[in-house]
């Protein structure tokens, strides 16, 4: 990624595929959601109002690999350093995964502007969407006598 284009997807502010983090909170959980959802970028070092503060590019990316080994499956991720008037900024891309991700048993969704637990209804029906559950294999509690 440019720096041209990262400055425009600040301009353009949060939305359903870009979310800002001033610090790395919950980084597990944001890019989860958006490998759940359609995918989109973390941009790491930018407030929730678009001002570009940086930040510390070692620790994000120590705490990108403690994530990235708590994610089931991982996702596709592409992980980029880029400066910005001399502040570090650490991208995030996160692709939509054909199957559910999940982080500590837990999987999430990107909802406009956030993210939320999948209930477990949603997590059966995203099952058989990607072919992973199949109605035909599912027990249905009829004997063979009837």
């Amino acid at each position: 990624m440019k720096v041209e284009e990262l400055i425009e997807l600040i301009r353009a502010g949060e939305n359903e595929k870009v979310e800002f983090k001033e610090k790395p909170s919950n980084l597990g959980e944001e890019i989860c959601a958006f490998a759940n959802s359609e995918g989109g970028w973390v941009i790491i070092g930018i407030k929730d109002n678009g001002k570009i503060v940086g930040c510390e590019e070692r620790k994000v990316l120590k705490i990108l690999d403690g994530i990235a080994q708590n994610l089931t499956p991982l996702p596709k991720i592409k992980v980029e350093r880029l400066r910005i008037d001399g502040k570090a900024i650490v991208v995030v891309r996160v692709e939509r995964s054909e199957r559910l991700v999940s982080l500590g048993n837990i999987a999430y969704i990107r909802v406009g502007t956030s993210k939320r637990p999948l209930s477990i209804q949603e997590i059966f029906w995203k099952g058989i969407e990607s072919g992973e559950l199949r109605w035909d294999s599912q027990a249905s509690g009829i004997r063979f006598e009837d």
